[in-house]
């Protein structure tokens, strides 16, 4: 079984997987100016646009896995997966997503933002519907969109999910599971599509 401090150090590895290109593009951008190789307005607009996503990737870490969490409303939940890399394959559509969500509701439908990304290897879309209240449901559409494996296992077993926490690549879905069931989240797996809806409510 994965121990914590493995833990730590496969979410270190993520982290720094998901900074490195932004953060390096930006670094050699600004030395290119620098030793003046490279046009000053174009060169500024790179490393301009490289920290904006740092940024955008920095606020979008920091709402999912910080351990306090932050109230956000839809737009600022519209507006914070839309600064991710992902949103130039993976299209967003919150039309149906109103209110706003408590810390715990907030870092939950992050992390299953996250999910979805990765469920959508070639592309597709992220359907978020719902409020704090009612739930929030999340569904994706795409060629191979597919939930991981045992999903639902994670969701009611913690040791099961500590168990599948092996390397950076399957880190996200016990992490899921795991954070959701640490702030007091249900999670249900709907029926009736393929891939299924998930449903994400507060008890």
């Amino acid at each position: 079984m994965t121990t914590p401090l493995r833990l730590a150090e496969i979410i270190s590895a993520r982290l720094c997987h998901d900074l490195a290109g932004p953060s390096g593009t930006l670094a050699a951008t600004l030395e290119l100016v620098a030793e003046g190789g490279a046009d000053a307005a174009d060169a500024l607009d790179i490393a301009r646009e490289a920290a904006l996503s740092l940024q955008s990737r920095l606020r979008f870490i920091r709402a999912a896995w910080a351990e306090e969490g932050v109230e956000l409303d839809a737009d600022e939940i519209r507006e914070t997966c839309a600064g991710l890399p992902a949103a130039r394959k993976i299209g967003f559509k919150f039309e149906g997503l109103t209110g706003y969500f408590d810390p715990p509701m907030s870092r939950g439908l992050l992390n299953l933002v996250m999910l979805a990304m990765e469920a959508l290897p070639r592309g597709g879309t992220i359907r978020l519907i719902g409020n704090q209240e009612a739930g929030a449901i999340i569904s994706i559409e795409g060629r191979d969109a597919a939930w991981p494996a045992g999903l639902d296992s994670l969701l009611v077993d913690d040791a099961a999910a500590w168990r599948a926490v092996r390397d950076a690549r399957s880190l996200l879905a016990p992490l899921t599971a795991l954070i959701l069931r640490a702030s007091g989240l249900e999670l249900q797996i709907l029926a009736g599509a393929t891939p299924p809806s998930l449903r994400l409510t507060t008890p």
